[in-house]
């Protein structure tokens, strides 16, 4: 993993992410990488009371505004996403479970998604 991801993870850990309309999500607990590639691909967002719950997100749907990240999903969308194993990487097949997710909320997309169909396995950032 590049220093420059592990330090991502660093800066955005623990920052408010907020959906396209401005309500709370939750925050982030993590930066997921492409083992191929390097590039980050998913952020983790703690949601639910207490944040007990964790979502996956497309890390290409963020926009940082301030110290806040807005996504460009709505709430509901995030914390309905499917439950996937936030273990240290994520498998091809959660990983085409997430995109398949996120490519049917498009139509309430605001700044577009940039997710491959044939992504390579993805692995934890920093924590």
């Amino acid at each position: 993993m590049g220093d420059k991801w592990a330090e991502l993870g660093m800066v955005l850990h623990d920052r408010t992410v907020l959906d396209r309309r401005g309500e709370k999500i939750g925050k982030v607990a993590d930066v997921f990488l492409s083992d191929d590639t390097d590039e980050s691909q998913w952020l983790l967002v703690r949601v639910g009371l207490f944040g007990m719950r964790e979502a996956f997100v497309p890390l290409a749907s963020v926009r940082l505004r301030g110290r806040d990240l807005f996504v460009a999903y709505d709430k509901d969308s995030v914390t309905g996403a499917p439950n996937v194993s936030s273990d240290d990487e994520l498998s091809s097949g959660d990983q085409q479970t997430l995109t398949d997710y996120y490519a049917q909320q498009r139509s309430t997309v605001v700044f577009g998604l940039a997710i491959q169909d044939d992504t390579p396995e993805v692995r934890r950032g920093a924590q």
